[in-house]
This record gives C-alpha cells, sequence and structure tokens, in this order.
C-alpha cells in the first residue's frame, strides 16, 4: 500500500510540474516559419509584431520561444539599429576689435577665437534680444590683404505678430579667416523682403506692424559667434518606423484641444501632427496612461507627463517655418492624452496625427529549425536567466536566418492540465493500479497464511 501511495504522490506532483510549464502558463500563441535555409546560420532572428507588443508588458518576461523538440531557445531583447555619420555645429566666440555705430548703421570687426582648434566656419550668429525688427546683414572676410565679400543676409524677428525668428547667417562655403567684418543696417520698404506679407502677418495689426519696423531704431546687440560644423565620430542609431496609431477622440474645450491615441502599448518615441488651419504656433503636453489595478476591483487611472514643446506653421511667402514633430521619451502606453494649448486662438482644423518608434527583435544563437512556437501574454513564470549580454555581443556580422510571425493563436495548452479531456483514462490507471496493490497485498497475506498453516502441519521431533 505504501507503495501504492508513493507512486499516487510521484503523479501529482508530475501533474503540478508540469502546470507550470511554458505551454500552460502564456496565453497566446504564434508560430515563426523560416524565411530562409538553416545551412550556416550564425544568428535566428524574429522580428516583434503588433499582437506582441499590446500582449506583453515585458518584452523580456512576458515571451519565451520553444523549438520543434519542445525545448526552450533563449533570446535577447534588441532594438534594430544602423551606425550612422552626422555633425554638429560647434559655437565659436567672436571677439569684437572695432565697433562704429552711425545713426542706425552698426559696423563691426570681428576675430573668432580660435583656441579651441576651429578655424573654418559655416555661418555665423547675430545675438540679440530685441524683438520685432529687420536688418540687413553684410560679412565679409579679410584674406590676402584685402576684404572679400561673402553674403548679404536679413536677420529679423517678428515674434508679437508671427511665430518667426532668424538670426544666423549662413556662409556660401566653409570659410576661415582672422578677421571679419559685419555690417548692420536698416532696411527701406522697397529693399525689404517681407514689405509683401506685413499685411498678412499682422492681420488687423498691420499698421502697428508696419510702424515698428519703419522706426529703424539701432539694432541692440549682445554679441556674435561663429557656427562650425563637426563631424561627429559614427554611432548606432535607432532605426524608426511609423506607427499603426488610432486618433480615438478629438475634444475641443475652453482655451485647449485635447486628443485621445490608442497605440496598442506599440514602442513610440514621436508624433507628427497635421492640420488645415494655417499659420499657427501652439503650446502642448503629452501624457501616457498609466492603468493600476490595486487589490480593489476598480482600477485606477493615472496620466505620466511625458514632455512639453511647442509646435509651428508659418507660411508668408518669403517667411516660412513648420515644425510639427511632437517628441516624446520612449514608451510602451496604450493611451496617450495631447493637450493642444489655443489659449484665445481658434482650435485647430482637421487635425491629424502620425506616429513612429524603434523596431524591436528576438535574437537567437545559431540555427534554430524552420518552426519555431513564439508563448507570449501575462504569465507567473519565473524570470529569465538567459546570458543576454553574451547573446547580444553575438549579433554583429555573420550569416542571419529571418523567421516570420504567422497569425496570433489561443494557446489551447493554456491553464490545462495534464490530465484535463484524460479523467477518465486517468481514473482507469488509479483503478488498475489501487486494484493492483490490493491484489498484491492480499496475494502477500494468503502467501504468508499458507506458510503458517504449512508450518503447524509438520511433525513435530521427539527428542
Amino acid at each position: 500500500m505504501k507503495k501504492t501511495l508513493a507512486l499516487l504522490s510521484v503523479l501529482m506532483a508530475g501533474a503540478a510540474l508540469y502546470g507550470g510549464s511554458i505551454s500552460y502558463e502564456f496565453p497566446l500563441l504564434k508560430t515563426a516559419k523560416s524565411d530562409s535555409g538553416q545551412s550556416g546560420a550564425d544568428l535566428s532572428v524574429i522580428r516583434l509584431d503588433n499582437d506582441i507588443y499590446g500582449a506583453a508588458d515585458n518584452l523580456g518576461s512576458d515571451i519565451r520561444i520553444v523549438n520543434s523538440d519542445g525545448k526552450e531557445v533563449p533570446f535577447a531583447v534588441q532594438k534594430i539599429s544602423r551606425t550612422k555619420s552626422s555633425s554638429e555645429l560647434l559655437d565659436v566666440p567672436a571677439i569684437i576689435k572695432k565697433s562704429r555705430r552711425s545713426g542706425a548703421l552698426l559696423d563691426l570687426f570681428v576675430k573668432p577665437d580660435t583656441s579651441a582648434g576651429v578655424n573654418v566656419f559655416n555661418g555665423m550668429e547675430i545675438l540679440s534680444d530685441a524683438k520685432n525688427f529687420e536688418k540687413k546683414v553684410t560679412v565679409s572676410v579679410f584674406i590676402n590683404g584685402k576684404w572679400r565679400l561673402l553674403t548679404r543676409s536679413v536677420v529679423c524677428d517678428f515674434s508679437d505678430y508671427a511665430p518667426y525668428r532668424r538670426d544666423r547667417i549662413a556662409f556660401p562655403a566653409p570659410t576661415g579667416g582672422a578677421l571679419f567684418r559685419i555690417t548692420i543696417e536698416n532696411l527701406t520698404d522697397k529693399t525689404s523682403p517681407f514689405t509683401a506679407t506685413v499685411g498678412e502677418i499682422a492681420g488687423p495689426k498691420a499698421k502697428e506692424y508696419l510702424s515698428v519696423l519703419r522706426r529703424k531704431e539701432p539694432l541692440r546687440l549682445n554679441g556674435i559667434k561663429f557656427l562650425a560644423s563637426k563631424l561627429k565620430p559614427a554611432e548606432p542609431v535607432d532605426v524608426n518606423v511609423g506607427r499603426s496609431i488610432e486618433l480615438q477622440s478629438t475634444e475641443n474645450q475652453p482655451e485647449k484641444t485635447v486628443l485621445t491615441v490608442k497605440s496598442g502599448k506599440q514602442p513610440i518615441t514621436g508624433f507628427k501632427l497635421s492640420s488645415t488651419s494655417q499659420n499657427f504656433s501652439r503650446h502642448y503636453t503629452v501624457e501616457g496612461q498609466n492603468v493600476i489595478i490595486p487589490g480593489s476591483e476598480q482600477p485606477v487611472v493615472e496620466w505620466k507627463e511625458l514632455g512639453t514643446g511647442m509646435v509651428v506653421s508659418c507660411d508668408y511667402r518669403l517667411i516660412g517655418k513648420k515644425s510639427l514633430s511632437i517628441e516624446v521619451p520612449e514608451s510602451r502606453f496604450d493611451t496617450y492624452r495631447i493637450t493642444i494649448i489655443n489659449g484665445a486662438n481658434a482650435p485647430l482644423e482637421n487635425i491629424g496625427l502620425e506616429a513612429s518608434g524603434p523596431i524591436y527583435q528576438l535574437i537567437m544563437e545559431g540555427a534554430q529549425g524552420n518552426d519555431l512556437a513564439v508563448y507570449y501574454g501575462p504569465n507567473k513564470m519565473p524570470p529569465v536567466a538567459y546570458d543576454v549580454q553574451s547573446l547580444v555581443g553575438k549579433s554583429e556580422g555573420g550569416n542571419v536566418c529571418s523567421y516570420t510571425l504567422g497569425a496570433q493563436e489561443n494557446n489551447p495548452g493554456y491553464m490545462k492540465k495534464w490530465y484535463q479531456g484524460k479523467m477518465k483514462y486517468l481514473l482507469a490507471l488509479i483503478f488498475v493500479v489501487v486494484a493492483g496493490g490490493i491484489g498484491a497485498f492480499l496475494f502477500m497475506r494468503m502467501r504468508k497464511a499458507d506458510d503458517i498453516l504449512a508450518a503447524a502441519d509438520e511433525p513435530k521431533k521427539e527428542d
């Protein structure tokens, strides 16, 4: 009997162990099929899709891969990137050696500070805290004992009338020199490139705007700096792609417009606004929705602020500026809320939104067979203990075998005990085991009784 109980204990322990297996714990399943031959593969790769993003809160712990032999396959989660070279503008201080002013004309002789080893420049920036002005700027460089004209340009600010300011001057080609001459002077109605658009810009304030520009006050100068382009070392840059989102609602409230966006927990790093409205600037705030489910049945919803900024669309003939990107730190919220501050302005018309974000993939070492099972979703499995760093270190170069994910399926083994659907067989097995145990027990008792009777029938030996 003890043996029978021991056997039943082993069976129940096996059921408990099997209940914590991958096929038991994960609710969803996809089949990944190899796109190419397995021969010579150094790396196997599965690119994640929206179904997995939507069901897996943690891409590391909410996914498991099993091969055709039923064995778990270690993997690492990796963002797709490419190596890219880029440049940045360096600020180089300008030392004003001499200046002279005649009425509204300002004549400056400046020398770039080359102590940092930068002696070739792509342009310069006029530093001023003045508003509502337009000035003509002429830049020359002293080379081989002569002044050579570099460029003529315009700096301006229309802050009170349109979201536009121009304070940088680009050189036609990278230029070196020890001494530069900068002349800042007024524009006349005939020479101003903006006169034809003043009415469009200012609207009802056109008369006031013209009077401001025609005052022709000397520009209040705070300084000058040169701009030099520096090539940055090539570095990995995330590859971003368009993300499929749903603009669920657009609600115009007093002084603001609230956009609610559903993303299905795709990784997102930014949005791009579109509107049929013209010539506008608006501040915005972006938030992501966290749904916290405490001990009670009622979930708690809270909004986390992700970023603030301004979107601008300005198109007045020669005055043009468009910056409609809304950048956020990389995140995977299911719902986003974008609040556009209109103030006293009319709400933007026919608003549209696009989104973009990085691509994630699962990488595995070597060839893994033609078919793989990808299990995913909420689960109670212990954290994985893969050597992720080793896998990532082997992901550079080599032959890659890519897999394509199939349609999402409900995992037929989810929360299903090994004996489910086989109860009659289990009962029969238990009956056989128990009956066999009882039979063996009775047989042993009968055998023992026979031995006792046989011993009693033997004649006793006389002394």
